[in-house]
């Protein structure tokens, strides 16, 4: 007996025996060398050139597990295929495949067999909500499928228990019937019920013993009345020393919100209180402005975490929302594309660099210069109306571009070129292409 492993894991024995008549009789099984929980098995059996009718015994053994023995009649030439229907595995015991010619030929064969013991059946559970209140109605449903994704279909008993945060089970509902795989009920909290993350657990029992659970939270909660938001820009730039945002509350009908803001500048790393201000919501706004020097471990990261809290002034209700801003050491973004880098006869002779404020507008300043150093040597230009600068310059190879604006800088590498730049620019091409005569018209063949 041979195991044959390939890309579909198929299992091919197959067995010559010679009769004492120097007749020879042969057959074949062919089965997955992978068995599966709760999955059918199937082997195809075969009897080849043989003299006489054969019975076939055929056992899938998982002692103590299983043993599963069929007997299968073959005439020469026939092909039948059996199955069995195995349990859920235990991944520690060992599965085999026995074959063994009980009348016609006599032999024996077995093979081990690799276990997938996870089951395939698929148990989903859906809550309308995923808060709730004491007193509330959780509606649920529960989805089952099969190994294919269709709904599933068993006569094994189904069961789903609600659980509360101490372990307690509240309610049960037992062999539940499935309607296209889909079973929908509801149960009631009460008024004292207890807080906390509660469970639903539903199960398939008998040969499957397949469970699955979904959480949920109970907790006393009042719906937000109002939102708070932050007016600002995405952008703390250190070189500015300073930066302002707004606030401001909007109820869920439209109105604005009267009462005090609160603004935090919150550590990413620790989110601990850097600076924090407090404003009254004039006009239904409060403006804040902080300081470079009221966060000056703002440099230490590249973002800061902005956390805004309104007080509503009737009520005492409190929101909160956080925002976060990334933080620029320098004023201006400077950019060199490299579809903006031009050569010729393979060297680079010029460049644009351009200036952006860091929401990606352009520097429309065409007075301050930006410069370029380059092997030593400063190259200087001004911004035209898109914010880009052009440098024509004298390439020298393994040398870094260094360009300035403003307090701004960037670095670009050096332009690595291919070793073959030094084209001799007076010497004469060896191949000139020329149109005979008329104009060059699209779609059209022309004569070279």
């Amino acid at each position: 007996m041979q195991l044959q492993s390939g890309l579909y894991n198929v299992l091919l024995l197959t067995l010559a025996f010679i009769s004492a008549s120097t007749s020879e009789s042969y057959y074949s099984a062919v089965a997955p060398g992978t068995i599966k929980s709760n999955r059918n098995y199937s082997v195809c059996l075969s009897l080849h050139n043989a003299p006489k009718p054969a019975v076939i015994r055929v056992s899938l053994i998982g002692e103590p597990l299983f043993n599963y023995v069929q007997n299968v009649d073959l005439k020469p030439f026939e092909t039948k295929t059996i199955s069995f229907l195995p349990p859920k595995l235990d991944s520690s015991l060992n599965y085999s495949l026995q074959v063994e010619g009980v009348q016609g030929f006599v032999f024996y064969n077995s093979t081990k067999l690799q276990a997938d013991p996870i089951d395939s059946l698929k148990i989903y559970i859906q809550t309308d909500k995923g808060t709730y209140k004491p007193g509330d109605v959780v509606q649920f449903r529960i989805v089952v499928l099969d190994e294919h994704l269709k709904p599933f279909k068993s006569i094994e008993p189904i069961q789903v228990e609600i659980v509360d945060p101490n372990g307690n089970r509240i309610k049960q509902f037992k062999d539940i019937k499935l309607n296209t795989g889909v079973y929908t009920n509801k149960f009631n909290l009460s008024e004292q019920t207890v807080l906390g993350q509660w469970l639903i657990l539903a199960s398939v029992l008998g040969k499957y013993e397949k469970s699955s659970g979904r959480n949920f939270k109970v907790e006393k909660y009042i719906l937000p009345k109002f939102g708070v938001y932050i007016d600002a820009d995405s952008d703390f730039i250190l070189d500015d020393n300073e930066f302002s945002l707004t606030v401001y509350g909007k109820y869920t009908f439209g109105k604005y919100v009267e009462g005090t803001a609160t603004v935090a500048i919150l550590n990413p790393a620790t989110n601990m209180t850097m600076s924090k201000q407090e404003a009254t919501l004039d006009t239904y706004r409060a403006s804040f402005t902080f300081q470079y020097y009221d966060i000056p471990l703002a440099q230490m990261f590249s973002w800061i975490i902005i956390s805004a809290t309104i007080k509503e002034r009737h009520t005492g209700i409190t929101q909160s929302t956080l925002q976060e801003l990334s933080v620029r050491k320098q004023k201006y973004n400077i950019l060199v594309p490299e579809n903006e880098i031009e050569f010729h006869n393979g060297k680079p002779y010029k460049i644009k660099a351009m200036a952006q404020h860091w929401n990606g507008s352009c520097v429309l300043d065409t007075i301050t210069p930006m410069t370029m150093i380059h092997a030593n040597r400063t190259y200087e230009t001004h911004l035209d109306a898109n914010g880009v600068g052009t440098f024509p310059f004298d390439y020298v190879d393994k040398e870094v571009n260094v360009f300035n604006y403003a307090g701004s800088s960037t670095h670009l590498q050096n332009i690595v070129i291919g070793q073959n730049y030094r084209f001799d620019q007076s010497s004469e091409a060896a191949c000139t292409l020329k149109w005979k005569e008329g104009r060059l018209k699209f779609g059209t063949t022309i004569d070279l």
